[in-house]
């Protein structure tokens, strides 16, 4: 290589490290604020993280002691909640225990009354729903059909729940056909587990039914 190319390659390599010393200096800060961001984000991600997990154990020593006291009711009322998830469990904590002091006629109502006063999702609204139909019912025959027919729509959290108590309370009515012919519809719908196809299985053969549709 002659001294000439040399010289020539010295020049190039100096104005190629003179372009990225300018493209540094002007566009440097993207990459470190890239970094900063990401370092920033895992901080606050850890962070986030340690406040939840104080924030539930504390919630629920705070639920443990009310549950102790003599006055648990009472002493549930006074728990501070941090998220609308705490709040909901503290609802439904608080209801339950609310139930012991009521008479089995009563609890059906109480549940219902409480599903339909929460401002709270549809999900935990048909739980309440159905917890009051568990216990019995609103003790309004009609209102309960009008329940349970909302809760077994197709595409209801708990269907296949629903469609038992609606045969059971066509059964305690006498009509014997129509508790059948929802009993049929169970086993063969896609969102009932194995335990509760055979469950009403039992049912349908102790009614002297079959799955058949033209029993």
């Amino acid at each position: 290589m002659s001294s000439t190319d040399s010289f020539v390659d010295e020049v190039t390599e100096e104005l190629r490290r003179e372009r990225l010393y300018r493209l540094g200096k002007r566009y440097g800060w993207i990459p470190l604020s890239v970094i900063i961001v990401i370092i920033g984000g895992a901080v606050w991600y850890e962070l986030r993280q340690d406040r939840m997990r104080i924030s539930a154990e504390a919630f629920g020593d705070a639920v443990l002691s009310g549950l102790s006291e003599a006055n648990a009711n009472t002493s549930l009322g006074l728990i501070r909640t941090d998220t609308d998830g705490q709040a909901l469990l503290l609802r439904l904590i608080t209801a339950a225990g609310a139930t012991t002091d009521l008479s089995f006629e009563e609890i059906g109502p109480y549940w219902t009354a409480e599903a339909e006063s929460a401002n709270i999702s549809d999900l935990y609204r048909d739980l309440m729903y159905l917890k009051g139909q568990f216990a019995g019912g609103t003790g309004d025959e009609q209102r309960d059909l009008e329940i349970l027919g909302l809760l077994s729509q197709p595409n209801a959290p708990f269907a296949v729940l629903a469609l038992e108590q609606l045969a059971i309370l066509h059964l305690k009515a006498g009509d014997n056909t129509q508790a059948l012919s929802i009993l049929r519809e169970i086993p063969e719908r896609a969102d009932a587990t194995q335990f509760q196809q055979e469950r009403i299985q039992q049912m349908i053969d102790a009614l002297g039914g079959s799955k058949a549709s033209d029993e």
